[in-house]
């Protein structure tokens, strides 16, 4: 995996899915253990801002990972 940032926008199809959970979706080989890590220490921003795992993503948001 890069050290290069991950960027995605949220789904309908995804929207109300919790954050670990949508970004182990879209990171296969990576487990929810470490995108909880990653989220922790604010590596994973939704709009621009970190949030903890359990928020609850909306369609359109942009999702910013920095592995």
């Amino acid at each position: 995996m890069t050290n290069e940032p991950i960027l995605f926008a949220v789904t309908e199809d995804e929207a109300g899915l919790r954050l670990d959970t949508l970004v182990t979706a879209h990171l296969p080989g990576v487990s929810r253990n470490r995108v909880q890590k990653w989220i922790d220490a604010g590596r994973v921003r939704v709009d621009g801002q970190s949030r903890k795992a359990r928020f609850s993503v909306s369609a359109g948001q942009q999702v910013e990972v920095l592995p």
